[in-house]
């Protein structure tokens, strides 16, 4: 009978809303799985650029010194994709500054442009491209596309390169042009190596050919050239899909279990005029198909819809976004082939079931899908009569089953799971790109530099047009903290004496010191928690004790007395000097002292200029003062006004690596927010779809209740009771398993990245628990709606 396989695109048809929110899971969940791969993907991609950048090229690895046998035998290896030259030469005073010249060949050119902010490359031995913070030195005012004169020659400005703080530490700026010829073994080779071939038989092969020559690597490009050295990162991407699969097919396999039990009926009368098992079977699977190639082809389209939108949105906001989205047909192909199997294999238990209907059984409707069987509950006698009846009766009945209540948990534990641990991965992604922003400019002084001299640079920069303020740090004081008896030392690894004759633990640690005013304007960033006149008169000083710290001085509190001396070369123990009493005046958070101050050395102790001269020193030498700047676009002519005043200043332009950083940090909130928000709607859908196969089951149940007095009141609050019992039960396990994975996947990520502290995702588990009772409550309402319009004494007699 052929005719059978057109009853499922009637019924499809006949249930549109059934259809659609099936249709709805298999996109989301197909467009999840395909978008995680972009994202893969395009991390991996991102993280290869990036290496690229702080390398200053797309070189994999680079020869020095090298022979022309050498050369020959690079030249005509086919597993290498590319190779180029670059030579520099001698240095050259320019002002009070030296410049580098660096010939380059075109292959090494294409390598270098990785490093070029604004403009090209240069095309020929007439061109070049110059870091940034050197251009006023070159000529005032020069754009790109004008001539400088430079080493006896003139060159078109053809690019501006990248700020490098090697260079600018050194005074050594960079002037990249093209050069093609090269005197044996002169300069260096830059490689690119071809994914094609295995990569350790490539450098072996390389190495061997060098001979006792040096071949460069850097460490992070290798890893990303060959993530299988990283097995962590295969586990995780095996865990994420795994999660998403599971999920998808739980999705899935709910709602044809609602198909199936709506037309157990319908399907009893198919047996009985003839339909075999595997005609029934058919229509099924046919269903199945029919969703495959509707919801498939949708939930692809979808994806490259969010990664076409998502790319311009991210071009067009951020100025580098590197970390975009990538697209790869393997990566689709593989998301269909895992969606196919998930959907088939949701589908494939239904479809058993269905054919396995009684056609006696399933005329009168006394068949169900499951099972029940009544069993004691051994829970105390609390639990099992509490006060309200209704609620009473809902217990029993989530109880009564264990079959049904294993299944509705399940997919309200997969649901959270899902949740917390994608948004603690995305988090932990977010988490490893996270990078600490600089001072707009930082300025630091020459070690021969004097005093008074360095003060009179400090007043020069404060009436510096476009600076807006100054941060003044000091040289630090290294000095030994008393840790009393009896308080733990945490994060304080660095001790001289495990326990003096007090039993106190000794710890070697160090001494922050910032002027006054900035000090002052800390009260602002505590919100209260900081009063600077007090700390004046009390010697007070601030401790980290965030969780990015570790928690150093977590064991201290606002108020307590502290016992340092200064760490000299006079004194050889704790005791042995003169041993101050400071207060702490407050304690700061990791991110806020990060944040405002640019440090990053959590076991030190911060102290106002003022206290530190009464106390330690009479007069501070300063160190470093941290600039910020009025107007940011002005941040190369104000670091060359400052390097005017002075030629022994050194000055660091930190605009454009904070200005990555501020778009890297964006970009990856912005994914974090939209993976979490398609994960919310496929565990919405996936606790709505399970709910509504558990109360579908019992319409003759619910009838008989009814028909014995229960008001419909009553009712409607004995299902909306159970499914707040399904969300309570449920989230809490989830939770405890989300956990545990999160956990796992941090155990993972910290295999490669000492720095990651375990911080549990406090904020993803109250997340994942109020909305699992708010999403269960709510799908309630709609089989609620359907239940209501029954009539008692059809349900009764469908049974």
């Amino acid at each position: 009978m052929n005719s059978y396989k057109q009853l499922s695109y009637r019924y499809l048809k006949a249930n549109r809303k059934r259809t659609l929110f099936t249709l709805l899971g298999i996109v989301l969940s197909v467009a999840l799985i395909a978008t995680i791969g972009s994202f893969m993907k395009g991390a991996q991609q991102a993280q290869l650029e990036n290496a690229y950048k702080r390398n200053g090229g797309s070189f994999h690895a680079v020869i020095q010194p090298y022979t022309d046998d050498v050369l020959n035998k690079i030249s005509h290896n086919p597993k290498l994709s590319a190779y180029g030259r670059m030579s520099q030469k001698n240095n050259k005073a320019v002002n009070t500054v030296k410049l580098a010249l660096y010939e380059a060949d075109r292959q090494a050119l294409e390598f270098l442009k990785y490093g070029i902010k604004e403009g090209n490359a240069p095309l020929g031995s007439d061109e070049a491209a110059v870091e940034e913070w050197v251009l006023p030195y070159l000529k005032e005012g020069l754009f790109l596309g004008e001539t400088f004169q430079f080493n006896g020659k003139t060159y078109r400005l053809s690019g501006i390169l990248e700020n490098a703080d090697f260079s600018q530490e050194k005074k050594v700026g960079r002037v990249l042009t093209y050069g093609e010829q090269f005197s044996s073994g002169e300069g260096s080779i830059l490689l690119q190596l071809n994914p094609k071939y295995n990569l350790d038989e490539t450098l072996a092969e390389l190495k061997a050919i060098v001979g006792n020559g040096k071949v460069n690597v850097p460490d992070q490009v290798l890893t990303l050239l060959k993530p299988s050295r990283n097995d962590s990162l295969y586990v995780m991407l095996m865990i994420v899909v795994g999660i998403v699969v599971v999920s998808t097919i739980v999705v899935i396999y709910n709602a044809f279990q609602i198909s199936i039990v709506d037309r157990m009926r319908q399907f009893g009368m198919l047996r009985s005029i003839g339909a075999t098992k595997k005609q029934i079977r058919g229509i099924v699977f046919r269903e199945t198909t029919l969703m495959s190639a509707i919801g498939i082809p949708i939930g692809l389209a979808l994806c490259l819809l969010a990664i076409a939108v998502m790319n311009a949105v991210l071009k067009h906001q951020l100025a580098d976004a590197n970390m975009l989205f990538s697209l790869d047909w393997k990566i689709l192909l593989f998301s269909v082939l895992i969606s196919l199997a998930s959907i088939f294999l949701s589908g494939f238990i239904p479809a058993i079931m269905a054919g396995r209907i009684s056609p006696l059984l399933a005329i009168s409707s006394r068949l169900a899908i499951t099972k029940e069987k009544v069993q004691r509950s051994n829970r105390s006698k609390s639990f099992r009569k509490p006060r309200s009846f209704v609620l009473s009766l809902a217990m029993k009945n989530v109880k009564r089953s264990p079959v049904r209540y294993a299944a509705t948990i399940l997919s309200i534990i997969i649901s959270c799971v899902l949740f917390i641990t994608f948004t603690y991965l995305l988090n932990l992604q977010l988490m490893e790109r996270m990078e600490s922003p600089s001072s707009d400019l930082a300025v630091t002084f020459a070690n021969t530099s004097q005093l008074q001299h360095r003060e009179e640079i400090i007043q020069q920069l404060k009436l510096t047009p476009n600076i807006s303020e100054t941060k003044i740090k000091y040289s630090e004081n290294p000095f030994w903290l008393e840790v009393p008896k009896g308080k733990p030392n945490y994060g304080l690894t660095r001790a001289i004496d495990a326990a003096n004759a007090d039993g106190a633990f000794i710890a070697r640690l160090n001494i922050t010191i910032f002027d006054d005013e900035t000090m002052k304007k800390t009260a602002e960033v505590l919100k209260g928690r900081f009063d600077f006149e007090q700390s004046q008169r009390d010697n007070g000083v601030i401790l980290i004790a965030g969780e990015g710290s570790n928690g150093t001085f977590r064991q201290f509190a606002a108020g307590e007395s502290l016992r340092i001396q200064l760490n000299d070369e006079s004194t050889t123990r704790f005791g042995e000097g003169t041993v101050h009493t400071v207060k702490v005046a407050a304690l700061m958070d990791a991110e806020e002292y990060t944040k405002y101050f640019y440090e990053s050395n959590y076991e030190s102790i911060l102290m106002s200029r003022s206290v530190a001269e009464k106390l330690l020193v009479e007069k501070l030498m300063p160190s470093a003062v941290n600039v910020e700047l009025a107007d940011e676009t002005k941040h190369a002519e104000t670091a060359a006004a400052i390097r005017t005043m002075d030629s022994s200043l050194t000055v660091f332009d930190h605009i454009d690596r904070n200005n990555k950083i501020k778009s890297s940090d964006l970009l990856t909130k912005v994914l974090v927010n939209g993976f979490t928000i398609v994960i919310s709607l496929i565990g919405s859908v996936n606790i709505m779809n399970t709910l509504t196969v558990s109360i579908i089951n019992r319409r003759k149940e619910l009838a008989a209740l009814k028909s014995i007095g229960m008001s419909q009141r009553d009712l409607k609050s004995m299902i909306r009771f159970e499914g707040l019992i399904y969300g309570f039960f449920g989230s809490l396990q989830g939770i405890v398993y989300g956990v545990v994975l999160s956990y796992i996947l941090f155990t993972l990520a910290a295999e490669n990245n000492d720095a990651l502290k375990w911080q549990p995702p406090y904020m993803s588990c109250m997340i994942a628990f109020i909305a699992s009772l708010a999403i269960c409550y709510l799908s309630t309402l709609l089989p609620l709606r359907t239940i209501s319009r029954d009539n008692v004494v059809e349900a009764l007699r469908e049974e």
